[in-house]
């Protein structure tokens, strides 16, 4: 199965995108960040 995750950033994604993986599911990891400087008021 094809399984999309999206936030996959830090330890907790990297686990959950290793188990899919380990199940043998076809795993897309997205992470958004937005560039330096957009958060501001």
């Amino acid at each position: 199965m094809r399984v999309l995750v999206t936030g996959a950033s830090g330890a907790l994604g990297r686990q959950v995108v290793r188990a899919l993986a380990v199940r043998g599911d076809d795993v897309v990891a997205t992470v958004h960040r937005a560039p330096v400087g957009l958060n501001r008021p």
